[in-house]
């Protein structure tokens, strides 16, 4: 392992006991001290870092900026290390990211969908529970749409009202209270899970039928199918349900 290399290993180790994931960064770090020796070059310079940042030439200015960042942060890292290494200006390709304005559903559109994930067919007849379950959380406590998928059964005390959220974003878990209509609703979504197989424990709150959780993807069509279904207009994303719609009632959003 080169100096470098063995530089970039201890700065993905310390910065991840500081709570960071780095999975992307972990990644693009790694290709971009694989660019550096191709280039025959063992110390980070303002032109190669620049170089390898805008590789991708059909990629979006922000993503330039993104990735010269990454090196920017290891290249202060590794000038402790390595005196003559040049760190990039943070003039050089600023990244300015645009993001689109939130949408806060009306109660309405709300009620629209919900009643919509109850209409979800499937062979076994847990579609439509598993996303009634999925979608309900989220709009009556802001929860992330990942929070909610994450929910083991021990997690969800429906007894004292509250739902024990571990490990997320920034590796932090708390306490969420969940008011008595949304127990009442959550409740009647799973009285038949005695219903599920052996093969499938009942791990997973929001996913009785599959014990690990359902794939994204397929979380994400049947969504969009449900916006599309109950007449409401297509919104970019659905994470905009949980940061939107925190204001309303959970007796109107989540009566069973």
């Amino acid at each position: 392992m080169t100096p470098i290399e063995q530089a970039l290993d201890d700065y993905i180790k310390v910065r991840r006991k500081l709570g960071y994931q780095l999975r992307q960064p972990a990644s693009l770090l790694g290709k971009f001290v694989e660019f550096l020796q191709a280039a025959g070059s063992s110390r980070i310079t303002t032109n190669l870092a620049i170089r390898w940042a805008t590789q991708p030439s059909n990629a979006e200015p922000d993503c330039w900026g993104r990735r010269l960042g990454m090196v920017r942060q290891f290249a202060i890292w590794y000038s402790a290390i390595e005196p003559h290494t040049e760190i990039p200006s943070s003039s050089l390709l600023p990244s300015r990211r645009w993001r689109k304005p939130p949408y806060i559903y009306s109660d309405e559109e709300i009620a629209r969908i919900l009643s919509r994930t109850q209409q979800l067919q499937s062979s076994k007849g847990f579609r439509a529970r598993t996303f009634t379950t999925l979608f309900g959380p989220m709009v009556a406590t802001g929860m992330r749409v990942n929070e909610v998928v994450g929910l083991d059964r021990s997690d969800v005390d429906l007894d004292q009202g509250i739902l024990h959220i571990r490990q997320t974003k920034f590796r932090k878990s708390r306490y969420v209270p969940i008011h008595a209509t949304t127990v009442a609703a959550l409740k009647n979504t799973l009285k038949p899970e005695t219903a599920c197989t052996p093969r499938h424990p009942l791990r997973r709150f929001s996913s009785p039928n599959m014990g690990d959780g359902f794939p994204p993807k397929w979380r994400i069509t049947t969504s969009r199918r449900c916006r599309s279904k109950s007449a409401c207009a297509y919104r970019p994303n659905i994470t905009v349900v949980v940061h939107g719609c925190t204001i309303y009632d959970t007796d109107l959003l989540l009566a069973p």
